[in-house]
């Protein structure tokens, strides 16, 4: 089966559903998602997906798809033999963000190779903390807790950001010595 360099695919799924789909591809992106699904690829693992997260691999020939949702879950995936950006998402204003009473934005963080980085201390009164993997850097990162490691760990690629609405250290792991940026909300 060969492979398309770009496929979207919109689909609706009924509650409890699950639907398996023949695609040659080496990453999905989940462009949008009514709500949280589940996704595996050939024979393998089962992963928790959302709207604006995406799985690169080495490579699959089908995906299976599971929607644990009470009700109908409408997804638009993308796939693709590398990894896809959405930037449709442009502020032509000003920005507000809600809740935050204070936001502490740090020099970007230099991360060690091959080791869990504390990138944001625990902090009781912190919202939320965004963690960006600069889009110049050539790996993608694993963030999680102290425990991140190169199988452990949300994987977040060049150029992307997660953000995590918790008060517990945050730690980031790459294979290589590069650097992240990160930025508090505290409520």
């Amino acid at each position: 089966m060969s492979r398309e360099p770009y496929k979207v695919v919109d689909l609706s799924m009924e509650a409890g559903e699950r639907v398996t789909l023949p695609v040659a591809a080496a990453a999905v992106t989940v462009l949008e998602a009514d709500a949280a699904f589940q996704i595996g690829f050939d024979k393998g693992d089962t992963y928790h997906l959302e709207a604006g997260l995406e799985v690169v691999t080495e490579g699959f020939s089908e995906v299976h798809l599971e929607n644990p949702q009470a009700s109908e879950n409408t997804l638009k995936l993308a796939f693709s033999i590398r990894g896809v950006r959405d930037a449709r998402l442009t502020v032509s204003s000003s920005l507000s963000i809600a809740g935050a009473s204070l936001i502490s934005d740090v020099d970007d963080v230099a991360l060690t190779a091959a080791v869990a980085t504390l990138v944001a201390a625990a902090n009781t009164s912190r919202k939320s903390v965004l963690v960006t993997n600069l889009a110049t850097n050539a790996k993608a990162v694993r963030v999680g807790s102290l425990n991140v490691s190169a199988s452990r760990g949300v994987e977040v690629s060049p150029g992307q950001t997660i953000t995590l609405d918790a008060t517990a250290a945050v730690y980031v792991y790459c294979e290589t010595a590069q650097a992240v940026a990160v930025l508090e909300l505290d409520a």
